[in-house]
């Protein structure tokens, strides 16, 4: 059994033995590429977790609301908007009830007349 991986080594030439080492770096290289990627692409599915989420928390809250913690803060305080204090500590909101939050005095926008555009002018 010996001889026999002796007489293996022997037949391969050092040209096979760079190719197989050039092969191999290559390899490394892809895989290392593809690692980075697969990390980023599990980063932003990190990232967007939250809008599955029914529970929020504040700072998942200002990301869906598109609003600064500082403005969201004056919103609890003020108790303009619904919010959760379960602990006395921590606050938290509903998904559900934060879209309609958002949704709540919607804009009536009037209609516009295509074929008379020079009429409502900015």
């Amino acid at each position: 059994m010996k001889q026999r991986r002796q007489e293996m080594r022997n037949a391969i030439s050092p040209q096979t033995i760079q190719h197989l080492e050039s092969s191999v770096q290559n390899l490394h290289s892809k895989l290392t590429k593809l690692d980075k990627r697969i990390e980023s692409e599990i980063n932003k599915i990190d990232d967007k977790m939250w809008t599955l989420k029914e529970v929020l928390t504040s700072s998942e809250a200002c990301m869906f609301l598109g609003i600064s913690p500082s403005y969201l803060y004056k919103l609890t305080s003020a108790k303009l908007i619904p919010y959760y204090k379960p602990n006395g500590g921590m606050i938290f909101f509903n998904h559900a009830e934060l879209k309609q939050w958002a949704q709540q005095n919607p804009v009536v926008v009037r209609a516009f007349d295509k074929s008379n555009s020079n009429t409502t002018s900015l």
